[in-house]
């Protein structure tokens, strides 16, 4: 009969594992955008100097400095800034290992009475009219700029895409089809995936504010065939690369 002799476990591959979490960490990052974990770090700062003038301990924090916290920043913030602030103490404390102290039962109902009393309710900008369009179009000048900037709002304008989507358009990304254009959107601001949608965008019956004729006359002004459909343009006139800044041409 053969003896049964365990096998040592084979040695843990520190370095490897140490790979694996690095990469997690970049996951980790890749979750949220640079601008997000910019407003976490600054949310931090803000919670933290609070706490220190009032002699209160930051992380793990109690509730109830939570709520009072949240207390004398209704008195100056937007409500949508102390959800924010809420949203960032959260992060913060997970991250650290500590449960969140904003999900205790003190700081939920002073949020629920500060937004009872500040409101909810964003401050929405104007929306811009058709009439507003032509007339920003007419006035834009008969030149390459003037190509670009009328593309950039009479696309915009029928997309309804953020600024940061439409700049981010590659000349591939808006297809002309029979029936007008076809833009697939590879990554926006909320799709956080990644997985991308598609736009139709129909002719206009007036051929000045239409975004498909528009389109078709700044792709054979520019002879872009490949890259950012939109790039920056010197005051000499010169086309850019699409890797700077672009800024739109104003009337004097």
């Amino acid at each position: 009969m053969t003896e049964l002799v365990p096998i040592p476990p084979a040695p843990i591959a520190t370095d490897h594992l140490d790979d694996l979490q690095d990469e997690a960490r970049v996951s980790v990052a890749a979750s949220r955008s640079l601008a997000t974990m910019r407003a976490y770090a600054s949310d931090s700062r803000s919670f933290t100097s609070w706490c220190d003038e009032h002699r209160l301990n930051p992380l793990p924090a109690e509730a109830s400095t939570v709520a009072l916290y949240m207390t004398d920043l209704a008195h100056s913030a937007k409500t949508a800034t102390i959800r924010r602030r809420m949203s960032s103490i959260s992060v913060t404390h997970q991250a650290a290992g500590h449960a969140s102290p904003t999900a205790d039962i003190l700081v939920r109902p002073t949020w629920s009475g500060i937004r009872r009393t500040n409101g909810v309710a964003q401050t929405a900008k104007a929306a811009l009219l058709t009439d507003d369009i032509r007339k920003m179009v007419d006035a834009v000048p008969d030149s390459l700029l003037g190509k670009r900037d009328a593309c950039l709002l009479l696309l915009g304008f029928a997309s309804a895409l953020r600024r940061s989507e439409l700049v981010a358009l590659d000349a591939t990304d808006v297809h002309e089809t029979r029936d007008g254009l076809v833009i697939t959107v590879t990554r926006s601001k909320t799709d956080k995936e990644g997985e991308g949608r598609q736009i139709g965008i129909p002719y206009g019956s007036n051929p000045t504010t239409c975004p498909v004729r528009t389109r078709r006359s700044w792709l054979d002004a520019s002879g872009i065939e490949h890259g950012p459909l939109f790039r920056p343009i010197d005051r000499h006139g010169h086309l850019g690369t699409g890797n700077s800044p672009i800024v739109l041409w104003r009337s004097s």
